[in-house]
């Protein structure tokens, strides 16, 4: 389970979302489902094969309501929210830039229908494309479901510090 050093090196550690996009294989766009529009969200890839994914969309939360702790306003923030944990490992093949990984079987999942469920996905690592900091982008190709799902994420400031990287560890 432990990820290979050279893709540990490059996937470990922390990513921050900055967009999800879902559209048909055409290329036609689709609602953005649940999570809505101007998801935030955190990736935690840990070199020794674990990783946890957490995505909540911040319109969905209303601090200034004085009933927003009832049981309505939950319901309504989890279906506007997802979480996921478990296992992380690379498909042979794979390398510091590209590849197919798996996220699971899941151990955690805020979707009980996820629970045990293995998900994999491709993957693209665009060094230093942000302000300096390193793209990841993951992407599902759906054939049966015409569908197609490209997350992609960034480094938190600072990350590209050695320092700071050593820091994380």
């Amino acid at each position: 389970m432990v990820l290979p050093s050279n893709i540990a090196e490059v996937l470990g550690g922390a990513w921050l979302l900055l967009n999800s996009t879902r559209s048909h294989l055409n290329g036609t766009l689709l609602p953005a489902g649940n999570i809505t529009y101007y998801p935030r969200g955190q990736l935690l890839y840990h070199p020794a094969g674990y990783m946890s994914a957490n995505l909540f969309a911040p319109s969905a939360l209303n601090a200034s309501d004085p009933t927003s702790d009832s049981d309505a306003s939950y319901a309504y923030i989890a279906r506007r929210s997802l979480s996921y944990a478990g296992e992380l490992s690379v498909w042979p093949g794979s390398n510091e830039s590209v590849g197919t990984l798996t996220h699971g079987p899941l151990v955690v999942a805020s979707v009980p229908s996820w629970m045990e469920v293995v998900q994999r996905r491709n993957y693209v690592v665009y060094k230093k494309e942000v302000e300096g900091r390193d793209v990841l982008r993951l992407w599902l190709r759906e054939e049966e479901k015409d569908l197609q799902t490209d997350i992609w994420w960034v480094r938190p400031e600072g990350w590209g510090n050695e320092t700071q990287r050593e820091k994380q560890r």
